[in-house]
């Protein structure tokens, strides 16, 4: 079997990664002129964001829950979440209306995000197929295409409300593609066998990813922004600092 085959294998979860990288590039790329539209500070628009994106913490531990109640179309259901979440952010005039959209599209992508992992580990027991790579570089390169895209509808001055509308139908498109049975991700009671890591290590080693992510995500939410203002690049140029490979 080759890619194409890994690929047909993995097509519906596949759809659901494609859906969290398309959906966060473009609100990134866009991010100078939506900031502006909603009138928010530095301070205030930084805050507010990273109050919102603690929904994607809570739709994790949710998200076993959520495949329970909604079995095959749970996917599709947390990516219609994440579309309508982007388009209340892309047409948001009001910070506050800013925070419900990017809160609802945290809580559609963290969802998502637990539900189609699980998939593909589902896919590569049963098929003896290493398939996880293959996905997370998928979703990397609609990362990164979604945020030339973006860049490039700005450059042409494409209105905000007319991209995330686009965006939105994209989105749509791809619910309808992840419709599946899904992976249960359901809690597995383990053994309290002797040597296990302590608890206080798994807190620390958490502490330090969750630091990584901070990290990333401000880099992501920033880039274009630092790269327009500070350094005088055009939306064209802007659209070059979303884009990641990894």
């Amino acid at each position: 079997m080759g890619l194409k085959q890994d690929i047909y294998l993995s097509r519906r979860p596949l759809a659901g990664f494609v859906a969290i990288g398309v959906a966060w590039a473009t609100y990134f790329a866009q991010m100078p002129v939506i900031k502006a539209h909603v009138g928010a500070s530095d301070g205030a628009y930084g805050m507010a964001i990273l109050l919102a994106s603690s929904g994607a913490v809570v739709a994790m531990w949710l998200a076993p829950l959520f495949q329970r109640a909604f079995s095959r179309v749970a996917v599709t259901l947390g990516i219609a979440i994440l579309a309508l979440g982007m388009l209340m952010s892309g047409i948001s005039t009001t910070l506050m209306l800013l925070v419900v959209g990017i809160a609802l599209a945290s809580i559609g992508s963290g969802i998502v995000d637990v539900l189609i992992n699980a998939r593909v580990s589902e896919i590569e027991a049963r098929q003896g197929r290493s398939l996880m790579n293959l996905n997370h570089a998928l979703y990397s390169f609609a990362y990164a295409g979604a945020a030339l895209a973006t860049g490039a509808l700005r450059e042409a001055r494409i209105a905000t409300w007319a991209v995330f509308l686009l965006l939105f139908a994209v989105l749509l498109i791809l619910a309808y593609a992840a419709r599946d049975r899904g992976a249960e991700a359901e809690e597995t009671a383990l053994p309290d066998l002797p040597g296990q890591i302590p608890h206080g290590v798994v807190l620390l080693v958490g502490l330090v990813v969750l630091t990584a992510f901070l990290a990333e995500a401000a880099s992501e939410g920033w880039s274009a922004l630092h790269l327009e203002r500070t350094l005088g690049g055009t939306a064209g140029r802007g659209r070059w600092a979303p884009p990641r490979w990894g």
